[in-house]
């Protein structure tokens, strides 16, 4: 005798969810360093010391990774952190 496919059914949805779960956080933390070696080349800091800044930043502002107006905002966020002056930085879309 199987598994009810209810249960069965609430397993793969929450299985899928935690993989897209996973997924977001992921590509949040890399979206995170791209932007801080991309800062890096415009402040006077390394991309740890602004990737350490961002790791500061609320969870519900963590959307501004997914948008070039997103990291222009954050790049204001970094310099008020750091103490830097801030360059009024946009990324590059390629």
């Amino acid at each position: 005798m199987g598994f009810p496919t209810p249960f069965l059914d609430a397993a793969i949805a929450i299985e899928a969810e935690r993989s897209l779960a996973e997924r977001e956080a992921s590509f949040k933390v890399i979206a995170a360093w791209s932007l801080a070696q991309s800062l890096s080349n415009v402040f006077a800091a390394s991309p740890c010391e602004i990737y350490e800044s961002l790791t500061h930043i609320p969870d519900n502002l963590l959307v501004l990774l997914e948008s070039p107006e997103g990291w222009r905002a954050l790049a204001s966020y970094v310099a008020l952190d750091l103490g830097l002056h801030d360059l009024r930085f946009m990324p590059t879309i390629h």
